[in-house]
């Protein structure tokens, strides 16, 4: 089995005839009908994971934790940084509130949020990305492909033609009754391949958030930078997981700061700036051409520079 990206196939006319792509099999079936099938399949979006769908969630979160560790955040010192910045905000003093951040009597920071997180961890010790995969669609569509495609191949030919609502009867159908962790486990020989689309985004949104780290960083003003970085998280970033933020940016003549969420594109920047879930955040960022738009809750209109 090859895993590939959406944008890498054949003549659709070359429908179940193999692809001549070095290393794929996946049974025969052709490449193109693997990738129509995944497209299909992905555009049934939350619904793929979603208990009232096909409870993929689930069933990947329960594979998942039998991989992962459990880390104490609290316990690396480059977490210390954004702590000390986001208790130093006061949004985070109620001791009731999950993201309650204590200072502790010998001056270090202590989040309860980040002590007991479960990940799964690569060969070297960092962060896997297989750990997005639970809610990830476009990458459980091919999970889910595999599983039909050595199950019953026919549903695959069937469902190339099918509408949304009609796909989604097919597939309930193939999967009501069945245990699909045992279903995961028995087709799957590694559950870590299902992160191409991951990987691909993840690497949109980390560009993006360079950009915009160095924008700011390049703001001067009478030949002195106006503002610095103190601190980018990155992928798996606890940080970034439980409290929202990307980066924190300083105003380096004074003790001002902002707490920043970066996002791929302007319209989900804005969209994000109203959310419950963002609303200790500062700034919502993203690119515009050669320009960073900025969104706060009060500001959607959005500010570019």
């Amino acid at each position: 089995m090859k895993i590939f990206k959406y944008g890498q196939f054949v003549n659709e006319a070359d429908l179940f005839t193999g692809s001549g792509i070095e290393g794929y099999d996946s049974n025969k079936i052709g490449i193109a009908a693997k990738t129509q099938f995944c497209r299909n399949v992905a555009n049934l979006k939350s619904w793929i994971y979603k208990n009232d769908g096909l409870g993929f969630q689930s069933a990947v979160e329960e594979i998942l934790s039998s991989m992962s560790e459990v880390i104490d955040f609290n316990k690396d010192p480059k977490y210390q940084i954004p702590l000390k910045y986001l208790k130093d905000t006061g949004r985070f003093d109620n001791k009731s509130d999950f993201k309650f951040i204590d200072k502790l009597p010998d001056g270090t920071y202590y989040a309860k949020s980040i002590s007991n997180f479960n990940q799964v961890l690569d060969s070297n010790g960092n962060y896997d990305p297989v750990n997005k995969l639970n809610t990830n669609y476009s990458d459980l569509a091919e999970l889910i492909f595999d599983i039909i495609s050595k199950e019953d191949t026919s549903i695959i030919s069937k469902s190339l033609k099918l509408d949304d609502k009609s796909l989604k009867v097919e597939l309930s159908n193939f999967f009501s009754g069945k245990n699909l962790v045992e279903l995961i486990n028995k087709n799957v020989s590694d559950i870590r391949y299902y992160v191409s689309n991951n990987r691909r985004m993840s690497s949109i949104g980390d560009n993006v958030e360079v950009f915009v780290k160095n924008k700011f960083e390049s703001i001067e003003k009478n030949g002195e930078k106006v503002y610095k970085c103190v601190y980018q998280g990155g992928d798996g970033d606890p940080v970034d997981m439980v409290y929202g933020v990307d980066l924190i940016i300083e105003k380096l003549s004074s003790d001002e700061f902002k707490l920043v969420q970066v996002k791929s594109s302007p319209m989900v920047a804005k969209s994000s700036s109203t959310e419950w879930r963002y609303s200790n955040i500062d700034l919502f960022c993203s690119k515009i051409g050669d320009k960073v738009i900025i969104y706060t809750k009060k500001d959607q209109e959005g500010k570019t520079f």
